[in-house]
Parts: structure tokens; C-alpha cells; sequence
């Protein structure tokens, strides 16, 4: 939707995916006036039409929703003057596909250090300044799953939910020792620096790289690297939630001799087993074995 039909709205949500629709949904059921804003066009004509992207938010509760005065938009203009705005963008995710708070320990662990603290870790300034310890119970789980178990959520609003009063804490200490603009400048120029330069061989980080010792070994490291790298892409999932760094280095060390050989060498990936690709012997190059991998990976699901 776009230009000029500005609903006086309660609530702004920006961001209308798998976390700011459901927000958006439970705001209007409570009688909220609720506009919606995302960059993505085709979601907002998607919403507005009645129609959900997001499983956790069938097309019954959007049509309610709507009733109730739920408009989407991509215009700016539209937005009006809310009462409050809840920012809901993609949360990135780290190599476990946990939620990656590297921004915030960067900026909190700055801080600390501006501070004079020994210590400057995000859970240990927590503790040390507001008296709390982070949870960590579920901090090794697979946070692409869908939807989201609702102790999991919990867990992840409790893990935020002290980040505005820390924030505050070390706000009024940096004014105190008068090196709050000093943070200011070392904040903006983290931001202005940008993204490092991506890594040369970022395939030579695979863990447990060590253990293979010769160049055959090393280029089916590499092939197998690259090919799950990009089937990681395309769906969206974390790299080893495709096929572990453990299985790549073993399929490299022991060239697998066919499918029901390769499925006790590389066990937790996510695949199913489709079909033979061929009886491979131990002079098998590479690119045969990363042939037998394709296979395998026409089941990632």
C-alpha cells in the first residue's frame, strides 16, 4: 500500500516476518490500532489482501486482523505519528543458528572497557552491574526451527529483555566519568568501517581441518565445502545444519565406497537417502565424490 491513507495508529511494527507479524496479529486481537511496515512490496500487497506468509499466522487471523483496522504499508508517508514503534528486522543468526548478539557484545564489551571493568564479557557486566545472570539453557538449540517452541521463546525475550536497563547502567557511568562522547566516536566508527573483507579459503576453517594431511584430502575439504555452502544459501539454513564440518573431514579422510558407506561416515546431516550414485574405490577423485554428495543432497530439507 502506498501514499496517503495515514491510520492514527497505536502501534507501528516495522518488519512483517516470522517475529513482526505474530506481534502485529496479537496487538490488534488485544484492540490496538496497528499499522505494519515492511521494504518488501510484494508482502505488504501479500497482507493486505488477506493472505499470510508466515505460518505461525494463518489467512483466518489476518482477515480478522484487518477488520480490526490492520493496514500494511511500504510508504513512509503512511505511518503517521504512532505511539509506539517495535522494531522487528531479521535476526541474524551465528554458525549454530542460535541468535547472533555480536553487535551487542561488541558495543557493550567497548563500553566496558572505556570503563576501566577487567572483565568486559556480556553476561559478566550483567551480572556485575544489574545483579542477574543470562540463562543459557537453550543457547545450543536449532533456532531455525518453525515455529518456535514457546519455552524457547521465553528464553529469548528473558535474554534481551535486560539489554535497555544495561544499556542505561553504562550510559549514566560513561557520562559520569565524562567519556560518554568518546563511545559516541568509537561506536560510529565501528559502523562506518563496514563489513570485513570476506576470508580468503574460508573453507580452510572447517573444523577439524587438521587432520587431513594430503592435497587429495584438502581439494575434497574444498569441494564438499562449497557445494554445502551454497545448498545452505539457497535454503536459508545454517551451513552445518546441511551436513556437519565432522562429515566433510571424515568423507575426506575415507573416501566412501558407496551410498551405505557414506551414510555411517557423515551422520547428522540433513538429508535422506535418494539413490545409489555408482561404487566409487579409493582412487575416486574428487569430483566423483562430490557427485555421490549431490545425490545425498537433493533430500535437504
Amino acid at each position: 500500500m502506498g501514499g496517503g491513507f495515514k491510520v492514527p495508529a497505536d502501534l507501528l511494527v516495522l518488519g512483517l516476518g516470522y517475529v513482526g507479524l505474530p506481534l502485529a496479529r496479537e496487538a490488534a486481537f488485544s484492540g490496538l490500532k496497528v499499522v505494519g511496515y515492511d521494504l518488501d512490496g510484494e508482502v505488504v500487497a501479500l497482507l493486505n489482501s488477506g493472505r499470510s506468509h508466515v505460518g505461525d499466522v494463518p489467512a483466518a487471523d489476518l482477515v480478522e486482523m484487518l477488520a480490526n483496522g490492520f493496514r500494511a504499508t511500504v510508504a513512509e508517508s503512511d505511518v503517521g505519528t504512532p505511539d509506539t514503534v517495535v522494531i522487528c528486522v531479521p535476526t541474524p543468526l551465528g554458525p549454530a543458528s542460535a541468535p547472533d548478539l555480536t553487535a551487542v557484545r561488541a558495543a557493550t564489551e567497548m563500553a566496558g572497557r572505556l570503563l576501566g571493568y577487567p572483565r568486559v564479557g556480556l553476561a559478566t557486566l550483567v551480572e556485575e552491574l544489574l545483579g542477574l545472570r543470562l540463562e543459557k539453557t537453550h543457547s545450543a538449540a536449532d533456532w531455525s526451527t518453525r515455529p518456535l517452541p514457546e519455552e524457547w521463546l521465553r528464553y529469548a525475550a528473558l535474554d534481551v529483555e535486560v539489554l535497555v536497563e544495561l544499556r542505561d547502567v553504562l550510559a549514566r557511568q560513561l557520562t559520569e566519568q565524562g567519556k560518554l562522547e568518546w563511545a559516541r566516536q568509537e561506536f560510529a566508527a565501528v559502523l562506518a568501517a563496514g563489513p570485513p573483507e570476506p576470508r580468503a579459503d574460508p573453507w580452510r576453517r572447517t573444523s577439524g581441518i587438521h587432520r587431513v594431511r594430503n592435497r587429495r584430502g584438502l581439494a575434497i575439504v574444498r569441494e564438499l565445502w562449497l557445494e554445502r555452502d551454497k545448498i545452505a544459501r539457497q535454503r536459508d539454513l545454517s551451513p552445518t545444519k546441511v551436513l556437519p564440518d565432522r562429515a566433510i573431514i571424515e568423507a575426506a579422510r575415507s573416501i566412501p565406497a558407496g551410498t551405505q558407506e557414506l551414510a555411517k561416515k557423515i551422520p547428522g546431516a540433513r538429508f535422506e537417502l535418494i539413490e545409489a550414485a555408482g561404487h566409487f574405490m579409493p582412487t575416486t577423485a574428487p569430483a566423483k565424490l562430490l557427485a555421490l554428495l549431490r545425490d545425498f543432497f537433493k533430500g535437504v530439507n
